[in-house]
């Protein structure tokens, strides 16, 4: 298996064997990459900042990273068709009050769409914040 460069992220090769300790050492990682975001940014989000995050990380792949407050609807939709151009193969939501992240995988659409039958089902809880990235 190999890793990310930044992060020591892991990285299957096709005949590797995953594992949830893989995945869940990879969340921490994670977590702990966006609380440092979180607490730099003093709770409020810097667009200049964002803006230069989003974009090329690389020749192959893009990166977009942003931010919303639930609004208590059960329908959210997050739109990637200009921050990536295409749709992305993992997108990544945190749920700052509640410490939740959650992970999905290869999305058919720029625009992303959860609907359910109560607000935390899609991640759009009245008045808590919440931090995404997605790569494509």
């Amino acid at each position: 298996m190999n890793h990310t460069p930044n992060y020591s992220l892991s990285q299957w090769e096709a005949e590797d064997k995953v594992l949830r300790t893989d995945f869940n050492a990879d969340n921490a990682k994670i977590d702990a990459a966006i609380k440092a975001v979180d607490q730099k940014a003093d709770g409020k989000a810097d667009k200049t900042a964002l803006s230069a995050l989003s974009g090329r990380v690389d020749q192959g792949l893009r990166m977009a990273v942003g931010s919303y407050v639930g609004t208590g609807e059960c329908t959210l939709s997050l739109n990637f068709s200009q921050s990536l151009g295409r749709p992305p193969k993992v997108l990544v939501i945190h749920k700052g009050s509640g410490n939740s992240t959650y992970v999905w995988e290869n999305y058919g659409s720029t625009i992303v769409t959860f609907n359910g039958n109560f607000p935390y089902q899609v991640h759009n809880e009245e008045g808590d914040r919440y931090s995404y990235f997605a790569f494509g």
